[in-house]
């Protein structure tokens, strides 16, 4: 286990840049929303959410583009409230424009699409995209992007058993789930981006729990 004095050494020393974010202060972050779409920053908490008009969008991100995915290691806490009927994006991405489901702008994210969850990558020309089975996005879990490679978290989950709850606590281990062999985003700074549309009049919305971010140095 690694004492504290080391995880010291190891922030000032082995890192390019060093983030831990529950959005205690959110100037850094802009937005952008269509139709009913709102950003909501909370202590400890950022959602974006669609409201309940048909196509509404909200969108986030750090206004700065100092993210390196090559060199890079970031960690997502987030769920979403359902997984029909939505396209949402979480990752890195070299433009603030909207992210669409077949987009060839150099980014490494997570997608969810009409029910699936999908690892996306693409190199500014080519694109690949593979679907993620057995995830439920309406979980509380951590997703973690390493340049090319997606693994998951499992958190524990609390369910209502009739007038208490019950606490569901799996293994809490590290799983790599893909790795995308091509079309791996480019050596250069990308944002950190969210968001996410609505494809019928309900509400969609991903809650962001907390962002880590750390970037070695390149040499």
């Amino acid at each position: 286990m690694i004492t504290r004095a080391e995880l010291m050494e190891l922030l000032a020393t082995g890192f390019n840049r060093f983030m831990y974010d529950q959005f205690l202060s959110t100037e850094q972050i802009n937005s952008a929303t269509t139709g009913s779409g709102v950003v909501t920053p909370r202590i400890m908490e950022l959602e974006i959410n669609t409201g309940i008009a048909a196509n509404s969008t909200a969108r986030c991100y750090y206004n700065t583009p100092w993210f390196n995915p090559v060199y890079s290691t970031a960690y997502f806490r987030f769920y979403l409230k359902e997984m029909s009927n939505v396209f949402a994006f979480i990752g890195f991405k070299e433009n603030t424009a909207e992210p669409t489901f077949n987009m060839t702008q150099s980014h490494s994210g997570i997608m969810c699409y009409n029910g699936k969850m999908y690892f996306s990558t693409a190199n500014g020309t080519n694109q690949k995209r593979v679907e993620i089975t057995g995830i439920d996005m309406t979980k509380d879990m951590i997703y973690k992007i390493e340049y090319n490679k997606l693994s998951t978290f499992p958190l524990p989950q609390i369910i209502p058993y009739f007038d208490t709850f019950r606490i569901i606590t799996p293994d809490r281990i590290w799983t790599l789930k893909q790795t995308n062999e091509t079309s791996k985003p480019k050596d250069e700074v990308h944002y950190l981006l969210l968001y996410i549309k609505n494809n019928a009049t309900a509400e969609k919305y991903l809650r962001l729990k907390s962002i880590t971010y750390g970037e070695e140095y390149a040499d």
